[in-house]
């Protein structure tokens, strides 16, 4: 065994146990152009807590998250110049922004990233990207449109 063996086993060791298989520090973190093409007129599709939640996002800056089925809220959305995107909803006064990185189908969601903040912290979660069409994008907002319409009107 050469001296460069054993460190290399050692190295090949420790990365098989302490990197996960899919570990977003690992993916690639997209720039601004990249994220807006990825995203734009396609559907992120997560686990949270309320059951399966889906979001779409159209280039007009809008955006939809459908919880489990069961209630849609639409909101905005828009992709700074450093690469975050950053989404609003009305239930919500601030915009909350994200790192994004991906890895084939996986899109991962660092942050919130607190305004003037020099490095990205908190949690990252993993979603998957679902390529949609413009039709099925557009559907799913105006019908978020609608309902937010009605529940407004019935007020």
């Amino acid at each position: 065994m050469n001296k460069l063996t054993l460190p290399f086993i050692a190295f090949s060791a420790l990365c098989s146990v302490a990197l996960p298989l899919h570990n977003a520090t690992a993916a690639e973190i997209l720039p601004a152009d990249t994220i807006r093409v990825v995203l734009v007129n396609n559907a992120v599709v997560w686990e949270g807590e309320e059951g399966q939640q889906k979001q779409y996002f159209n280039a007009a800056a809008e955006t939809v998250v459908d919880h489990d089925g069961t209630q849609k809220e639409k909101g905005i959305w828009t992709v700074t110049d450093d690469g975050m995107v950053c989404s609003k909803w009305p239930s919500t006064p601030d915009w909350s922004c994200y790192q994004v990185s991906q890895e084939g189908n996986k899109i991962f969601w660092q942050g919130p990233v607190k305004s003037g903040a020099s490095k990205v912290s908190g949690d990252t979660l993993a979603a998957t990207l679902i390529p949609t069409t413009a039709t099925e994008t557009g559907i799913a907002i105006s019908m978020a449109s609608s309902e937010t319409n009605t529940t407004t009107a019935q007020r």
